[in-house]
């Protein structure tokens, strides 16, 4: 984590890096990662025809963030170039967050092409993504790889994402087969796990703003759901534990529960929210 920094051009003509500035708070959003938009390069040049079909397709997608000239990864970010010519070096601010595994130097801000994305480095943020980012959109086939692209991806690469994004074809040429269900996994890449349980063990290093090493348990209480489907019968849901947000500046664990039951196709309610249902909660097996 680095204080702001200036992008300088020597003598010699390479870029570097000035002193970062000293600070006492560092958020880790993706507005402070690698990544944004070129906005000299998106001045220069037009949207692509691909983008402006998906838009038409999938009225609800936020696209207008999804052009070349955004960093796929992290459109909101900051440091991404096409060229560092002059005047794209003059409107672009340098990152302040990086990982220890995919160092940002100067040479690699701007990454030569609209398909250079693929090589830049990753975004160092733990936040939301977007639909229209990247990895997320490649499950639509809507990922700008270039031409031919076989791979590798850097987040197949690291367990973050499938290993065929490249190969996954564009939603619209599909479209009653609908999105991969990796698609709707909102959280960063790297982010996710196949499960979470209750009493998990975790594990902050370098997150607390008082501890360097900070352990704890994931509460063990698990929601007890059941709705009336039918008059007179009671069903009982399977609880599912969708996120677990932590915050370390303020000692929060927020763990969001959903609970899901398989109903028949005559399932039809005239009013879902009339269904009567109970919640309650169970630790060790008994209720609390």
């Amino acid at each position: 984590v680095y204080g702001d920094r200036a992008l300088l051009r020597g003598l010699d003509g390479k870029l570097r890096f000035g002193p970062p500035e000293p600070f006492d708070v560092m958020p880790l959003r993706y507005d402070r990662a690698y990544g944004g938009v070129d906005t000299t390069a998106l001045r220069r040049r037009p949207v692509p025809k691909m983008l402006q079909e998906l838009a038409r397709a999938v009225p609800d997608l936020p696209i207008d963030t999804d052009t070349p000239f955004h960093y796929a990864r992290n459109p909101c970010g900051r440091g991404f170039l096409i060229e560092d010519d002059e005047e794209s070096v003059a409107a672009v601010a340098v990152p302040n967050l990086e990982f220890p595994f995919d160092w940002i130097t100067p040479e690699r801000l701007a990454v030569g092409s609209v398909h250079g994305w693929v090589a830049a480095p990753l975004p160092a943020a733990m936040d939301w993504q977007s639909a229209a980012w990247f990895p997320r959109i490649a499950y639509l086939g809507a990922a700008l790889f270039p031409p031919d692209y076989q791979g590798p991806v850097r987040e197949a690469e690291l367990g973050w994402a499938a290993a065929d994004l490249p190969e996954i074809p564009p939603l619209t040429s599909m479209p009653e087969d609908g999105p991969r269900a990796e698609f709707v996994q909102a959280a960063s890449a790297g982010m996710s796990l196949a499960r979470v349980v209750p009493g998990e063990m975790v594990e902050l290093r370098n997150m607390h703003p008082v501890y360097p090493h900070c352990t704890f348990r994931l509460p063990e209480e698990i929601p007890w759901v059941r709705m009336e489907l039918a008059a007179g019968e009671w069903t009982d849901f399977e609880p599912r534990l969708n996120s677990v947000v932590i915050r370390p500046e303020s000692d929060e664990v927020v763990m969001t529960w959903c609970a899901a039951a398989p109903a028949g196709p005559d399932f039809q309610p005239d009013d879902p929210d009339e269904i009567r249902r109970e919640v309650s909660w169970r630790t060790g097996g008994g209720p609390c």
